[in-house]
Parts: structure tokens; C-alpha cells; sequence
């Protein structure tokens, strides 16, 4: 019985590796409309302000740049490879990213912002990909708590610090705002800050107690 659970789990976070995949490589459109429609439909979405690409290139940029993290510890490896029933927190992450921005296109048609993450995604869009993905109840509750807390600048964390470490994001948290600000392009945003940020990021990844 258990192997057969692990085979299920195997194939499970295969096929979460194999659809962000094919967002990655922009390939195999169908799949992709199908896995990410909250993502494929903001083609073109909030190209001319802050970002240098669109919502779903943005998208695709920011998981591009997670494979390419050559600097992580291997600590920070090893706990990625970490699971939550059954499922790799790296696996899960990957999902997170996926997702991180998708709500920006509602929250704009809401209110004519798109900067408050924590404002939007959980209800029924969230529902409808956390079934889409069948993820458990702590999937979920991760996957969310990636997502709504990813815009905050980690270069200015302290007052959340202890709230990441409690609902257990502080690593994820790093790496994803890590990848999603080398995926953006601010008018104000200088190659100096990007440094700023990854030396932020690496000294945090190789200070943390796992």
C-alpha cells in the first residue's frame, strides 16, 4: 500500500514539474490555457508600467530565474527537497511562482491597483487552482501564504520576520522575492538594487538554522 501511495506521489509532483515546464518553454499552448488560465489570459497585462514583461512572461522570467539560483546552500536543497504530504516544498514553490502574480488582472479590473497581493487570490480563484492541482489542505494553506506575502521587500522584512518563520515561509519568502525582482523592471530600480537584493537574500540563506 505504501508503495503505491509513493508511486501516486511521484507521478503527482512529476506532472507539477512537467505543466511548469511547458509554461517555461511557452510550449504546448493547450496544456498551458488549461493548467494556467489565470496566467495565459494576462498575455500582454500590465506590460508598460512596472514590469518589463508581461504577467505571464514576468511569470515564466521569475521561475527561470529559481533554476538558475546556483548560489542556494545545499541546507536550503535539502529542506526544499523537504516534503508536505507527499509533495517537495520545492515542487510547491515552483507552484507558487506560477501563480504569484495571477490575480494582478482581477485586482486591477477592482480597484486600478495591482500592487496588493494579500487582497486578492484566495477566494475563488485560489479555490478553483488549488482544486485544479488537487492540493491538500497544507499544500494550500503553503502554497497561499507564498503567494500573499511575496511582494513584501525582504530588504525591509523585519516586521514580518517572525510571522514567515511561524507559518514556516521565511526561506521561500526570500527566494521567491529574490526571483521575482530580477523577473521586474521599476523605472527606479537600478542594478545596484538587484545586488543589494541578492546579497540580502544569500546572507539570510546561508545564515538560517534549518
Amino acid at each position: 500500500m505504501q508503495n503505491a501511495t509513493d508511486n501516486n506521489t511521484s507521478r503527482q509532483e512529476l506532472k507539477f514539474r512537467r505543466l511548469v515546464d511547458y509554461l517555461v518553454s511557452d510550449s504546448k499552448e493547450r496544456i498551458i490555457k488549461a493548467a494556467f488560465p489565470e496566467i495565459f489570459s494576462q498575455k500582454w497585462f500590465w506590460k508598460w508600467r512596472f514590469h518589463k514583461w508581461d504577467v505571464y512572461d514576468h511569470t515564466r522570467e521569475t521561475i527561470s530565474n529559481f533554476k538558475s539560483m546556483s548560489f542556494l546552500p545545499d541546507k536550503i536543497k535539502r529542506y526544499l527537497n523537504t516534503q508536505i504530504d507527499w509533495i517537495s516544498r520545492e515542487a510547491l514553490l515552483l507552484i507558487a511562482m506560477a501563480f504569484h502574480d495571477s490575480g494582478k488582472k482581477p485586482q486591477f479590473g477592482i480597484t486600478g491597483k495591482t500592487k496588493f497581493h494579500a487582497d486578492y487570490t484566495m477566494d475563488n480563484q485560489f479555490e478553483a487552482i488549488s482544486e485544479r492541482f488537487h492540493l491538500t489542505a497544507n499544500q494550500k494553506e503553503y502554497v497561499w501564504n507564498i503567494i500573499r506575502y511575496h511582494d513584501i521587500n525582504p530588504e525591509n522584512l523585519w516586521p514580518n520576520e517572525e510571522l514567515f518563520k511561524t507559518i514556516w515561509i521565511y526561506i521561500e519568502h526570500n527566494i521567491i522575492s529574490y526571483c521575482d525582482l530580477y523577473a521586474t523592471m521599476w523605472s527606479d530600480c537600478s542594478d545596484e538594487d538587484l545586488i543589494i537584493r541578492r546579497e540580502t537574500v544569500e546572507r539570510r540563506l546561508l545564515e538560517i538554522e534549518i
